[in-house]
């Protein structure tokens, strides 16, 4: 697939260059997790739990902290995380503010997200249309205490278009977050998000360079890129 020449130049300035990378990712992952040091993972949008098995089976032995407010989802989650004590679920959001709010529910139930989704998507994947909405907890990640002084964390964030939010109430855990794993569109998919150049920038303010990407999903008619898996690690 060809990339598009905005996608290019907005990566070429950070020094990066996107290539076959979606069948490398895991691997390259778990190396990732091994430089780091990582002992504790913040999967938030967990869905089902393929990102937790999936770091299970790269060999990841340390602590897992899941979050996926969806109670469809969530029940699945319990299921593959049952028998596993370093991996806990949480059935909550996590946002910049503690509270209740309407999280639209996605036909496909991943798509999901407490945004209104933008036109793009439907039209890119009309399974994606939300069906109904549901009121779930939303937490702020720092009010939850969850890493210990000695942890090296990476936080993964599969928010649906929500994670400027959730970086906003992960403030004062961020000092021990040394890879985030974020979704990043470059079209608008949900209403309010940040888009591929905003995330770049606010994570470089952070103290986090794009290390890795991998591609996500094209439009059905166009074949262009929608959306990326970024990979950062703290700056030296």
């Amino acid at each position: 697939m060809r990339m598009t020449r905005s996608l290019g130049g907005v990566l070429e300035r950070f020094g990066i260059s996107v290539k076959r990378a979606r069948h490398q990712t895991p691997a390259r992952r778990a190396l990732f997790l091994k430089q780091e040091g990582i002992t504790l993972v913040f999967d938030v949008g967990a869905h089902v739990g393929d990102y937790g098995q999936e770091l299970r089976r790269h060999g990841f032995k340390g602590r897992i902290e899941a979050f996926e407010p969806n109670p469809v989802s969530f029940t699945e989650l319990q299921k593959r995380s049952a028998g596993d004590p370093s991996w806990n679920v949480r059935q909550v959001g996590l946002g910049d503010a503690k509270g209740d709010m309407e999280l639209h529910v996605a036909a496909n139930q991943v798509s999901s997200s407490l945004l209104a989704m933008h036109h793009n998507h439907v039209e890119a994947a009309p399974e994606s249309r939300y069906v109904e909405s549901r009121t779930i907890e939303v937490a702020r990640l720092d009010d939850l205490s969850l890493a210990a002084t000695d942890d090296a964390v990476l936080m993964k964030l599969d928010t649906q278009g929500y994670e400027r939010q959730v970086l906003e109430g992960a403030a004062g855990t961020l000092g021990k977050v040394r890879l985030i794993e974020m979704e990043m569109s470059l079209r608008p998919l949900y209403e309010g998000q940040m888009l591929l150049p905003e995330a770049l920038a606010l994570l470089g303010d952070l103290g986090f360079s794009l290390i890795w990407v991998e591609r996500v999903r094209f439009t059905d008619s166009r074949m262009r890129l929608l959306q990326l898996d970024g990979i950062f690690a703290r700056a030296a």
